[in-house]
């Protein structure tokens, strides 16, 4: 019982210190994190790919705009299309793309109307490792620039 308050408190601790070091780290550097002009550019407009659902692979095209937003936050919001010939996988998305403390990835989370969401990090105009859930771990997706 110790073992897991301890591993809680482990958790808890490195949620509270990584926006800490995450803001803290690039001091002096300048250009080191995303800005909002890069993060557009790199995101936003059309993407290709693929996801392994269920044991069926499913290409789709993915369209990105910012969303309107009147919060100032370090994510970029956006709303798109997800087109697909599977109707599990076809629809409206929101979501957030995040610059990681990593400068080289921008995390990324959509939500489907249908509630599944897709997450992982994007490097140098791809995302190789996503993730597909719904409520539990549904498959896998890939994508980059056309």
């Amino acid at each position: 019982m110790n073992r897991r308050w301890l591993l809680l408190a482990g958790i808890a601790l490195a949620l509270l210190a990584t926006p800490y070091l995450a803001c803290s780290g690039h001091e002096g550097s300048g250009d080191a994190s995303h800005s909002e002009a890069e993060m557009k550019a790199a995101l936003l407009g059309g993407w290709q790919g693929s996801a392994e659902l269920d044991g069926e692979t499913v290409p789709f095209a993915l369209v990105l705009q910012q969303a309107s937003s009147k919060s100032k936050t370090s994510a970029l919001s956006v709303v798109g299309t997800l087109t697909s010939e599977n109707p599990a996988f076809n629809g409206a998305v929101d979501g957030t793309f995040t610059p990681d403390a990593d400068v080289d990835h921008i995390l990324l989370a959509l939500r489907l109307e249908d509630g599944k969401t897709l997450s992982g990090a994007v490097e140098k105009s791809a995302l190789t490792d996503g993730h597909v859930y719904d409520k539990a771990p549904v498959g896998s997706f890939s994508m980059s620039r056309p």
